[in-house]
């Protein structure tokens, strides 16, 4: 009995002071990313196989002046959706994409970011999403995901997103924000 207590005098502890280990390490950023929610617009995007030029106006107001951007086949549209769900601001500064086909055994990928430079001057991140909120500044932009892997066995590409960002306001990072998803195109 005596030594039954002062194993339990000993391993007490130790069990205590892993518990709250684990726990920190638990409450940090993924403990804000598992709170946030996102979403792909369309979920499952159609790729298409033909060049084109995209017209991009100069906010000028004036119509006939733009800018273009070739976007080389294959390519697909991709919008997205935040729900910050968490107790804390959030700030996405980009998407990075690695799109990955298949010819027969092999798997080939690229990887691509959105372009901030697309939406205007001193465009430095997406959102800025408080507490139980949802993203809204960028969310009616439609991106053109282009260059993808060509010589595959068919369109559907597996896609891996990492939402890149920090915890806190745009001008307040508090720690780094990852979060991962992945979709199929069709």
């Amino acid at each position: 009995m005596k030594h039954s207590t002062q194993l339990r005098k000993f391993i007490l502890p130790v069990l205590l002071a892993l518990m709250s280990t684990a726990s920190i390490h638990c409450s940090g950023g993924s403990g804000v990313a598992s709170k946030v929610d996102v979403s792909v617009v369309p979920e499952r995007p159609v790729v298409i196989d033909t060049d084109f030029t995209l017209r991009i106006e100069d906010g000028d107001g004036d119509p006939d002046t733009f800018q273009t951007e070739e976007i080389t086949a294959p390519w697909f549209p991709f919008s997205y959706t935040v729900k910050n769900n968490s107790s804390e601001y959030i700030t996405i500064v980009n998407f990075k994409f690695t799109v990955t086909g298949r010819k027969g055994t092999e798997s080939t990928s690229t990887t691509s970011e959105l372009s901030l430079d697309d939406l205007g001057t001193n465009v430095t991140y997406l959102e800025e999403i408080g507490p139980g909120r949802s993203a809204s500044r960028f969310t009616d932009v439609t991106w053109y995901i282009h260059t993808l892997p060509a010589n595959v066995d068919n369109f559907s590409y597996k896609v891996k997103v990492e939402v890149q960002g920090w915890v806190g306001k745009a001008t307040d990072p508090k720690e780094r924000f990852d979060k991962e998803l992945t979709f199929t195109t069709q």
